[in-house]
């Protein structure tokens, strides 16, 4: 006599043969998905170093801080006052290996976009701090160096950020700054009629608004050595 065949255990059986092949296709579907993801996330990482990176050579410090990096060395303390996204400063954290630079802003969005580009690009040394460079939360003499880029013509008080820098950098410390000079911009060529009328404008629009000063640049000098800086050097971009 045949033995008897459970058919509930049978399809007990089929069932749990089926479920499983389906449960291991979902687990295969899902590893697909997940590589898939991960190979998108890597892919825009690398993209979004390459636009970081595309950024820094539009705004590098061999360009728009040429003037001090000469004076930069290993292992010094540098602040950037006015860093905004820190494009320039970032280049500056390479220019002092073993040193720490700290860039300073009152952008919260600015500054929260420079600390994710220098996770992203590894330069531990730079740390960012909101901060008004007219009452700089940092104990006298605490800088080597004190740079500051485009930002004293935003004041309408900028002899209180200068003195400021004086009072934050060592004894023989040093303070290299760059302010817009329109009055400085010469054009060539034969039509030169728009590009004149479009910056005269714009100084104007820049006071009425109180954006800037467009006319800083003249002013350094003066406002350095009326703060008491021993030794001022005035340069032309070139």
């Amino acid at each position: 006599m045949p033995p008897k065949t459970d058919l509930s255990s049978a399809a007990e059986t089929g069932y749990d043969a089926r479920r499983k092949r389906k449960v291991d296709r979902e687990r295969q579907c899902l590893a697909t998905v997940d590589d898939l993801f991960g190979h998108r996330c890597a892919m825009r990482q690398t993209q979004t170093r390459r636009e970081v990176e595309a950024a820094l050579k539009a705004r590098s410090d061999d360009i728009y801080a040429d003037f001090l990096l000469p004076f930069l060395r290993p292992n010094m303390m540098v602040l950037d006052c006015g860093c905004g996204k820190a494009t320039i400063t970032l280049g500056l954290a390479q220019a002092v290996p073993g040193g720490r630079i700290i860039g300073v802003d009152l952008d919260k969005g600015c500054l929260a976009t420079a600390r994710g580009h220098a996770n992203l690009l590894g330069r531990e040394n730079l740390s960012c701090t909101v901060a008004d460079g007219r009452r700089l939360p940092f104990s006298d003499e605490t800088f080597d160096t004190v740079f500051c880029h485009s930002m004293l013509e935003t004041l309408g008080d900028p002899e209180n950020a200068v003195a400021e820098f004086r009072r934050i950098t060592k004894h023989n410390g040093l303070v290299g700054a760059a302010s817009v000079e329109y009055s400085g911009v010469i054009f060539g060529g034969k039509k030169t009629d728009g590009p004149v009328r479009f910056y005269e404008i714009r100084q104007q629009v820049w006071r009425d608004l109180q954006v800037a000063e467009p006319n800083m640049g003249r002013r350094l000098r003066g406002l350095f050595e009326e703060a008491g800086f021993r030794r001022s050097r005035r340069r032309q971009p070139t």
